[in-house]
Formats: structure tokens, C-alpha cells, sequence
């Protein structure tokens, strides 16, 4: 009796020891892939992938400015590196006093209003809301005047030493680079601005 009743301890005990291993190994799973490390060129930050029905965010962890920023895109970083980016192009306006994001009427229409997500992409972090980490006076604009409506009219044109623009356009490639000192984000579709957006964002966060 007493050997059959040692024998089912062990068996219980074995039967714990495999379902809490199974338990690691399942969350050390989905550790890795729902959270990964990713290297940029100021160090590795950590990158959660979150998926919800017919989404999936990437949410990246910074420390800035004595606090911690969780801030979501639709890309992963990874999905951008190809993206070409210039040098260095934050420094065109991260010392500005002004700055203003800028794009023709026509833009929003032809992306579906793809080009307002591109410019939240990086206007929040620029700007002086809850996530603005670099905390400039930042407002939207048109290159333009649209039918009777009052709007903000800038173009590259309007730099100066305290005021930057950068100019959300379509051409025929995804890239974002400089024309003299006006940061272009430009995307070849509605898709491609805001990968362009994404990647100058992530550039200004010091991950390119």
C-alpha cells in the first residue's frame, strides 16, 4: 500500500514538473515572438508586436526627458530598413521654434487621407502633446488655399532660422530626404506614405 501510494506521489510529481515546464517553454514562445530587441543606431530598444482582429501595431519602449514613451506604428522596423533616409535629417528641424507639416490639397484625397496617419506619425513626437518628447510648436498646413476654407498656406519656401517645414508628398519612390533644408517624406501611395512617415519617426526616436 505503502509503495503504491509513493509511486502515484512520483507519478503526480512528474506530471507538475512536465506541465510547468510545458508552461515555460509556451511563454518564453510567446515572449519571443510577440517581443523582440532591435538594434538601431543608438542602441537596441525593445519592440512588442501587438496583434488585434484585422491589425497588428508595433510598439517600441524609449526613455527620454526623465520619462518612459510606449509608442505604437504599423510598421516594424525591420520592415523599413530598405526605406531610403538621409542622413542626419532630423537636425533641419528638431532646433527650429516652428515647424510645419505641410502637403498640397490634392495629397489627403488621393491616399484616402493616408497622409494625415503619416504625419500623426511623426507630429506627435515632434510636437507638445503627451508624446511630444521634442516638445516644438508644431501645426499641420497646406501648400495651398482649398476652396473658401481658412487654412495655415506654407511651402519649403518659409524656412527660416526659427521656422522648418517638412512637406508630405507622392512621387515615384518611398524615401525621405532633403531639398536645400525641407525635410520631403515622400511615398509612392497611400501605403507608402506612411511607411516613409514611419521611418523618418523611428529616425527622430534615434532608431535610424
Amino acid at each position: 500500500m505503502e509503495e503504491k501510494s509513493l509511486r502515484t506521489i512520483i507519478i503526480v510529481l512528474l506530471l507538475v514538473i512536465a506541465l510547468f515546464a510545458g508552461f515555460v517553454i509556451v511563454k518564453k514562445y510567446k515572449e519571443s515572438e510577440f517581443k523582440f530587441s532591435y538594434k538601431g543606431v543608438n542602441g537596441e530598444y525593445l519592440i512588442e508586436k501587438v496583434k488585434f482582429e484585422n491589425t497588428t501595431d508595433y510598439y517600441i519602449n524609449v526613455y527620454a526627458n526623465n520619462k518612459a514613451y510606449r509608442i505604437p506604428f504599423r510598421n516594424s522596423p525591420k520592415d523599413l530598413e530598405s526605406l531610403y533616409l538621409e542622413d542626419d535629417i532630423k537636425e533641419s528641424v528638431i532646433n527650429k521654434h516652428w515647424i510645419y507639416i505641410t502637403q498640397d490639397p490634392e495629397t489627403a484625397k488621393e491616399t484616402n487621407q493616408g497622409s494625415f496617419i503619416g504625419l500623426m506619425e511623426f507630429g506627435r513626437l515632434l510636437g507638445t502633446t503627451r508624446d511630444g518628447i521634442y516638445g516644438i510648436n508644431t501645426k499641420s498646413a497646406l501648400t495651398k488655399p482649398e476652396g473658401n476654407e481658412t487654412v495655415t498656406i506654407k511651402t519649403c519656401n518659409d524656412i527660416d532660422l526659427t521656422t522648418g517645414i517638412i512637406y508630405l508628398k507622392l512621387g515615384d519612390e518611398n524615401k525621405v530626404y532633403l531639398d536645400n533644408a525641407c525635410v520631403i517624406i515622400q511615398g509612392k501611395d497611400e501605403k507608402g506614405l506612411i511607411m516613409s512617415s514611419e521611418k523618418f519617426a523611428y529616425h527622430l526616436l534615434g532608431v535610424f
